[in-house]
């Protein structure tokens, strides 16, 4: 539950932050189980995973959501550089 509440937060996104976030990040659209597309970027501060980034579009397509999901772009970043994009006190934005 703890895990499902802080992505929720960490939902913060390349539509908020621009092209900044996606000239620093690896990932792309996720095609999931359910046949929903889902956008993922993880900051190049981690390594390309692919299956990583996959298991994250399959996990947002299981909670409860409408069309929205389509238009969500999740970006995985390590605590310094959320600090850095949201302020030093931020779980997320």
């Amino acid at each position: 539950m703890r895990r499902a509440l802080l992505l929720l937060l960490l939902v913060v996104l390349a539509a908020s932050l621009g092209p900044r976030a996606a000239s620093a990040a690896n990932g792309g659209t996720y095609g999931t189980t359910s046949g929903e597309q889902v956008q993922v970027l993880s900051s190049d501060a981690y390594p390309v995973d692919d299956a990583r980034n996959q298991t994250w579009a399959e996990f947002l397509s299981r909670l409860v959501h409408g069309d929205e999901l389509a238009t969500v772009t999740l970006y995985l970043a390590p605590p310094a550089e959320l600090s850095r994009i949201c302020g030093r006190d931020a779980l997320a934005c």
